[in-house]
């Protein structure tokens, strides 16, 4: 035991002595651009410079872009945060327009960013390392299927054209009694109740399996389910 503690210890002092000798703090790694930078950007800037729409010429999606700049000149001088548009028009709120601004937190993460150089990868590089999340959402065309009588909504039609694709055939309409405890155990894991059968199969309302939803994502039941669940996930 008292061997290992010493071990331990010839390990541990250069180390500390290290720390000590760069002034007791170890130095600061530069926010990363994919995953600190271009999210501050694609939420606050990108409605108005980003990939889709660039009012005079900026686009903010890419470094290179920024470099470019637009009719304005260059949006960013790597290592001058004060020197760079991207920085000074956000710092005096002038930039975005609207109330939504950028935060204090946000403000010194872009320019301790700018401050580091701008470090970060080539545009095509860095669009492989973008997370689908970080980016803005697209409406795109609803897609033509042959099964139209299955579509109840466009998720529907979606789902549907790549099932024939694959020369998959929609499956039939599922009785209620089966919708009813399809849908019970999947938001609260337990079967439906012979009393919940009865006034589900009762209830000839247009809207009677939404009201049905409602009702179950309002039991605790659900909440219990799912937070498990995804506390499972987390550990």
């Amino acid at each position: 035991m008292r061997l290992f503690a010493a071990s331990s210890l010839v390990i541990a002092l250069p180390a500390a002595l290290l720390v000590l000798a760069s002034g007791g703090q170890p130095a600061a790694s530069p926010p990363d651009f994919a995953r600190a930078v271009l999210p501050i950007l694609t939420a606050k800037c990108a409605p108005c410079h980003g990939k889709t729409v660039q009012q005079s010429g900026l686009d903010l999606s890419s470094i290179e872009a920024m470099r470019k700049g637009g009719s304005h000149g260059s949006a960013l001088t790597p290592g001058k945060p004060d020197a760079s548009p991207l920085y000074t028009r956000a710092a005096d709120r002038s930039m975005p327009p609207g109330p939504v601004k950028l935060t204090k937190a946000e403000l010194e993460t872009l320019r301790a960013w700018i401050a580091a150089g701008a470090p970060g990868k080539p545009e095509a590089a860095a669009a492989k390392a973008i997370h689908w999340a970080f980016e803005p959402p697209r409406k795109p065309a609803q897609p033509q299927v042959k099964a139209t009588w299955w579509v109840r909504n466009p998720i529907d039609a979606f789902v549907l054209a790549r099932m024939e694709a694959k020369g998959i055939a929609p499956p039939r309409t599922a009785d209620r009694l089966t919708l009813l405890r399809r849908l019970t155990l999947d938001l609260t894991g337990l079967p439906p109740t012979p009393e919940e059968q009865r006034r589900f199969l009762a209830d000839t309302r247009p809207d009677a399996y939404e009201r049905l939803v409602d009702d179950l994502l309002s039991r605790p039941q659900y909440g219990e389910r799912w937070a498990r669940h995804w506390l499972d996930v987390a550990r």
